[in-house]
């Protein structure tokens, strides 16, 4: 499952919970923007109990609107979660 649980002007932070709530796990992710183009990777650092947390940095080059964008996450270099998220650039 994935939550975008905290947003600000320019960075989203999203929560991870791990395939039967594994720890100790690489967990990566990137997110496909409306026009089909890719952000950096991050990193997800790991709260406990199989719950990670990435922090994205946002494109504020087109001013402020809201746009859905794609989010996938790989545990290792697997994909494991693919997911659709609606946010507020700006």
């Amino acid at each position: 499952m994935i939550i975008v649980s905290k947003q600000n002007d320019d960075k989203i932070q999203v929560l991870y919970s791990a395939r039967s709530f594994e720890i100790n796990l690489n967990i990566t992710a990137y997110l496909i923007y409306p026009d089909l183009t890719k952000s950096d990777i991050i990193i997800f650092s790991e709260l406990g109990d199989g719950i990670y947390a990435g922090l994205f940095n946002l494109d504020l080059s087109k001013g402020r609107h809201i746009m859905k964008c794609g989010v996938l996450i790989k545990e290792g270099n697997i994909p494991s979660l693919f997911d659709i998220i609606e946010i507020i650039v700006g």
